[in-house]
């Protein structure tokens, strides 16, 4: 099986950072908008991800749950695929 890329245009396709899931899925380049995040301490970030409709935390929360769908398709118990990149 090989890669296929989730969420990513091909703008996107040699972007860092990027994310390999079992070799199975890519995810390459920002997941959220960080512009969501400028001028905000680590403190207000963590506090803003409790509310959802907050730029920052809608931001993280659709970043992380694209995360979670492509780690959720990954078969459990098995090797990750081998193909392109494997």
């Amino acid at each position: 099986m090989t890669c296929r890329p989730t969420s990513n245009t091909a703008a996107q396709s040699a972007a860092v950072p990027f994310l390999d899931i079992a070799n199975r899925s890519v995810l390459a380049g920002e997941q959220d908008n960080p512009q969501v995040l400028t001028g905000l301490s680590a403190v207000q970030i963590a506090g803003r991800l409790g509310y959802p409709a907050s730029p920052a935390g809608w931001a993280i929360g659709g970043a992380a749950s694209t995360i979670i769908v492509a780690i959720d398709q990954v078969p459990h118990g098995q090797a990750p695929a081998t193909g392109a990149h494997g």
